[in-house]
């Protein structure tokens, strides 16, 4: 097992803006704080959850499910809902998570408040210190290091000075309106870790969708993104089939094809947007928009603002 310097350094700095709602000192008995980020991936909130089930293995069940809930105001669950809990055992002290989902495919920021709020809420469970992650049939890894067993003690509350590598940025991304016939430009404050792909963040931010009120989602919570690369300051973007097929634009093509490509070209890095599904680009959006040429910024869908 290999042993991480920086990488948890930068972990443990990056947690800086990790808050409670609710202090340990305050959770009633039967209930532990169960961690959730902000939109921004920037701090953790806790939330206190009364627990039901009996057994440690139905409490860890329970507890992974709570993590993936969404609904509780500026919170969001820190593990995607995508990230699936496949099995789970425990030996001692030590908590064995088998994961599958496309955990490779987040940003920096995002993994790493996953790791965190994984940790920290399922270690107040009586008997567990330690947890043990595998994601996708190997060990969970951090900038290609195998990370090794995982403990609350990693992950710290206050610390002095934020991390150089570790930045936030004013996002534009392009929700639709609650008519969905228009997009709506709305801003979002994000965090993120140099070398992480500004790209990539855009559109896992729509992915996620709106966390304000007035706007809702332009695309299917169920595709997923495959690849993201900038060429020539054209932005290649790969996702799978469900991008079309299952589809949340009540017929208006042009809602979540423009969201993508508005909201990519805000970034100065980006003139035009070439979408490709399965890494192809012989396909058609219904049948309307062609996706076999780079597409351009194009305001004419939008119409309003959200802040």
């Amino acid at each position: 097992m290999k042993k991480l310097g920086l990488v948890w350094l930068a972990l443990l700095l990056l947690l800086a803006g990790c808050r409670k709602d609710v202090s340990e000192e305050q959770l009633r008995e039967g209930e532990v704080l169960v961690y959730y980020t902000n939109a921004g991936v920037t701090r953790l909130y806790g939330r206190a959850h009364g627990l039901t089930a009996v057994g440690t293995e139905d409490r860890v069940r329970e507890l992974y499910a709570a993590l993936q809930e969404s609904g509780h105001g500026e919170m969001v669950p820190a593990v995607p809902e995508t990230l699936r809990l496949s099995s789970l055992s425990m030996d001692e002290r030590t908590l064995y998570l088998a994961l599958e989902g496309p955990y490779d495919s987040l940003s920096t920021a995002s993994q790493v408040m996953c790791l965190a709020a994984l940790t920290r809420t399922l270690t107040q469970l009586e008997g567990l210190d330690y947890i043990w992650l595998d994601v996708n049939g190997s060990p969970v890894q951090q900038e290609g290091e195998e990370i090794g067993m995982l403990r609350a003690s990693m992950f710290m509350d206050n610390v002095d000075d934020n991390p150089e590598s570790f930045q936030e940025t004013e996002m534009v991304l392009y929700f639709a309106s609650l008519d969905g016939r228009q997009l709506v430009r709305t801003t979002l404050e994000v965090g993120y870790q140099d070398g992480d792909s500004l790209e990539r963040l855009v559109v896992e931010q729509l992915l996620g969708g709106p966390q304000v009120s007035g706007v809702q989602a332009t695309l299917p919570a169920t595709t997923q993104l495959l690849s993201v690369a900038v060429r020539d300051r054209i932005c290649y973007v790969n996702f799978d089939g469900s991008f079309i097929t299952d589809s949340v634009s009540g017929g208006y093509d042009y809602i979540p094809v423009y969201s993508v490509v508005n909201s990519l070209t805000e970034l100065s890095t980006v003139d035009a947007v070439q979408l490709m599904i399965n890494g192809e680009t012989d396909v058609s959006f219904s049948e309307n928009i062609s996706f076999a040429a780079p597409l351009s910024r194009n305001m004419e869908y939008v119409g309003g603002e959200s802040n």
